[in-house]
């Protein structure tokens, strides 16, 4: 056999032990998004790179860089959103412990009136603030069951990888579940 033809058999065998131009630039980002130092491309011992592509290739390989980035931003946003919504809801909770208290407050309060005042206006005042305080506890609730609801609904559309139908989603569901 020819030295040529079995030079030329070599570097076949090696660029199809090679791992892919797409699975290198992934690997390449992953050790970028976790700081490691990564390498240009796989050399071998006669100086050739092993990651000759064709243009096809190449494209492809952006095309999936550009989802896999469009997809890491989707996936930062939905997270931040998800933050709010459970800090939101975290505020909501404080407010309606801070209701609850309230409510004891005016229990004492009227407690203390019952013995200086008619027992048929110390009922009436009494029922008047225990609606004023249950309905701003069930307003409370009923955002607190809103902002869950929509914590939910973002989770959920962490799947959906076509960006037109995910926009088209969002509205539909947005409008769906509007609390107006």
């Amino acid at each position: 056999m020819k030295p040529s033809v079995q030079l030329w058999l070599e570097e076949k065998k090696r660029r199809l032990n090679s791992i892919p131009i797409e699975e290198e630039l992934r690997i390449g980002k992953l050790k970028k998004r976790l700081g490691t130092k990564t390498s240009s491309s796989y050399r071998t011992p006669i100086g050739l790179s092993c990651s000759h592509s064709t243009a096809i290739s190449i494209n492809a390989a952006a095309i999936l860089l550009e989802q896999n980035n469009f997809l890491l931003n989707q996936v930062i946003e939905l997270e931040e959103k998800l933050h709010c919504s459970e800090q939101r809801r975290r505020q909501e909770g404080e407010r309606l412990e801070e209701l609850q208290e309230e409510n004891r407050r005016f229990i004492t309060r009227i407690a203390v009136f019952t013995s200086f005042r008619d027992g048929e206006e110390l009922i009436l005042r009494e029922e008047l603030i225990r609606e004023k305080i249950y309905g701003e506890q069930e307003r409370s609730r009923a955002e607190l069951v809103y902002c869950f609801s929509r914590s939910l609904l973002v989770t959920c559309d962490l799947g959906i990888t076509n960006c037109g139908r995910e926009h088209r989603r969002k509205g539909a569901r947005t409008a769906a579940y509007s609390p107006l």
